[in-house]
């Protein structure tokens, strides 16, 4: 003990990491005579860093004048660090899931462009044909128009995702009916049992 408070003797800029810190341990020690769970980065004698949790009190005379600062000091490095970690990982995981949702937009704007043509286009061939297009052409354009229809709804629930994660829309529920989608697959299912 005596040999450390004879090599620290500017406990500011010899002990802790930021020399500000020693001032607001002394400033919560006068405005409330205790300080509780001060965690700072701290040097040791050999210039390695760690961090410590300080509990302290006030001791003082008769008179009410303070003598010295008695308390104790634990090393929560690894604590610390753990922490950091976790918050590190984090900061990953949101960064990552931010550029997952940015890519996903970009994707279906990119997509939703082709696929309007395609269900425009589809739409208007099954017009044009009008009653003139055999059962199974018939079939085939309304199973294509299908399928298009509910990739532009994909491309729509993406878009929604992609703006809901960036904050720039607000969620609602929405009511999606994929029966179209399950007549196209039990349709296709069975021209392949037939065939």
């Amino acid at each position: 003990e005596a040999e450390l408070i004879a090599y620290y003797r500017d406990i500011a800029t010899q002990w802790y990491v930021e020399p500000d810190r020693r001032a607001e341990f002394k400033a919560i020690l006068e405005r409330d005579g205790v300080v509780e769970s001060f965690v700072s980065e701290v040097r040791r004698r050999d210039g390695r860093r760690l961090w410590v949790d300080e509990h302290a009190h006030v001791v003082r005379d008769e008179g009410g004048r303070p003598l010295y600062y008695e308390g104790t000091v634990a090393d929560v490095t690894e604590l610390v660090e753990q922490r950091q970690s976790a918050e590190s990982m984090m900061k990953r995981a949101l960064s990552a899931e931010a550029d997952r949702e940015a890519m996903m937009g970009r994707l279906a704007h990119e997509l939703r462009g082709p696929l309007a043509t395609l269900a425009g286009g589809i739409d208007h061939v099954s017009r044009s044909l009008g009653g003139e297009a055999s059962p199974e052409i018939r079939a085939m354009l309304d199973d294509l128009g299908i399928v298009a229809e509910h990739g532009l709804q994909v491309v729509a629930n993406m878009l929604v995702r992609a703006r809901r994660n960036t904050g720039r829309l607000t969620p609602r529920p929405a009511h999606v009916d994929v029966s179209g989608l399950v007549a196209f697959c039990a349709r296709a299912f069975a021209r392949e049992v037939l065939a």
